[in-house]
């Protein structure tokens, strides 16, 4: 009996797998400094930040040239202390243009490189850099978590896309192969056989 519980736990340490891999999770990072007002009151030159973040399983092929999606979240910072949660938002790269961006019902940044053209917005990339942003026209009354946002000026934009482990996880890590699964095996089974040899032998010599 103890032999059996014995071989049957080195078998189950055996096949047990070393780790369970994170799932991934991809930041789009988009900064500038930023002019504006938020619910009424007006801020002037603040650094500006808009982080959205995507599981990139959820992420769509191109249609008809563009990928469009709503990330999992999106906050905006910026350093007059306003931290502004953003719903109904989206991202997209228009391929057949080289533009990529972030908007709420119009396409509030954009960013053009000839990179873009065959982004497929599950990697890593950047940084990218634009003096000014080009639809700046477009940002007004957008609803946020504090009241609605308008920026009338966005300049030194840079924009950030890495791809990293999700919050808690641990990045891709490796299981045995089963050609070493099989080696181990092999050996514990011998481990095991000469075990119970040892506890045969010993009770011939005490009996």
């Amino acid at each position: 009996m103890k032999f059996t519980a014995f071989a049957i736990s080195m078998l189950g340490a055996a096949l047990m797998p070393l780790s369970v891999a994170g799932a991934a999770q991809i930041s789009y990072v988009f900064t500038g400094t930023a002019t504006g007002s938020i619910s009424g009151k007006s801020f002037s030159d603040v650094s500006f930040t808009v982080t959205a973040v995507a599981n990139p399983a959820n992420i769509p092929a191109p249609t008809a040239g563009e990928i469009m999606f709503t990330p999992s979240t999106v906050t905006i910072t910026d350093s007059a202390a306003h931290s502004l949660a953003i719903a109904n938002s989206y991202l997209f790269d228009d391929q057949s243009s080289a533009k990529i961006g972030f908007g709420v019902g119009n396409d509030d940044i954009q960013f053009v490189d000839s990179s873009f053209a065959t982004y497929n917005m599950k990697t890593s990339t950047g940084p990218f850099t634009e003096a000014s942003d080009p639809s700046i026209a477009d940002w007004v009354n957008m609803p946020t978590s504090e009241g609605s946002l308008t920026v009338t000026d966005l300049t030194n934009l840079s924009f950030t896309a890495t791809l990293s482990p999700s919050s808690g996880g641990s990045g891709p890590t490796a299981v045995p192969l089963p050609s070493a699964a099989g080696m181990s095996l092999a050996g514990l089974s011998l481990c095991a056989i000469a075990a119970y040899r040892r506890s045969v032998a010993a009770r011939a010599r005490q009996a």
